[in-house]
């Protein structure tokens, strides 16, 4: 929460300077638009073996908008602790022929940090003066940086059933809200991610909070003069 007070303030003091006057222009920024954008938060996650472990984020986004509804795309890298890599229970692995999933006696494994790319179609449904609050649905690519066998069952097949466990594609949701003084918006979003039985992160639900600013660059399409 003490990354997203300063774009709380931030926000606070956009709105304060802000005229009234100018918000049909603020909305001809917003309409029709592309956004870059850069952010940082934190993501919360479990495995069988860790419970609530926190990883801090940064990553980049882009918007590009309609004048209630958006394109976003996004990239995100997740750093787990440095030094204390998080072990998992892994209780597959392939067959023989590479095609099946077999169960095997428990192996413990070992995971380090996470890339994750999004892309979701967002409803800005209301403006509030300079704020918009908005919703989005899409999917999530997840993908572990690095995954080691540590103990249990030992070998290549192993690590090779490891390996395919590193990525995963869920449903993602989103709920944020955005506000913007000429080019300049700033945004707080919150997202989560449901487990899947065949990801390393697999405990529960995984969770998101962000913070950050994006950049009006022009116009999506041809503006009629």
């Amino acid at each position: 929460m003490r990354m997203l007070r300063p774009l709380v303030l931030a926000g606070t003091v956009l709105l304060a300077l802000a005229p009234a006057s100018a918000q049909a222009q603020e909305a001809r920024r917003f309409t029709d638009s592309w956004f870059w954008g850069a952010k940082g938060g934190l993501m919360t996650f479990w495995t069988p073996r860790v419970n609530h472990a926190p990883a801090p984020l940064i990553g980049v986004d882009m918007l590009i908008t309609k004048r209630y509804a958006a394109l976003y795309l996004a990239a995100d890298q997740a750093f787990f602790k440095e030094n204390s890599i998080y072990p998992v229970y892994d209780t597959q692995s392939l067959s023989t022929d590479s095609t099946t999933l077999v169960p095997v006696g428990n192996a413990e494994a070992q995971i380090r940090n996470m890339r994750r790319y999004t892309a979701a179609l967002m409803v800005f449904p209301r403006e509030y003066a300079i704020f918009r609050p908005y919703a989005g649905i899409g999917f999530s690519l997840n993908q572990i940086n690095k995954v080691s066998n540590t103990g249990g069952a030992t070998g290549d097949l192993q690590q090779e059933s490891l390996n395919e466990f590193k990525s995963g594609t869920m449903p993602i949701v989103i709920l944020g809200a955005q506000g913007q003084v000429g080019r300049v918006s700033v945004f707080g979003q919150g997202s989560i991610i449901p487990s899947r039985s065949d990801f390393l992160i697999s405990g529960r639900s995984t969770y998101f909070i962000e913070g950050g600013i994006r950049y009006n660059v022009g116009p999506a399409r041809e503006r009629v003069r």
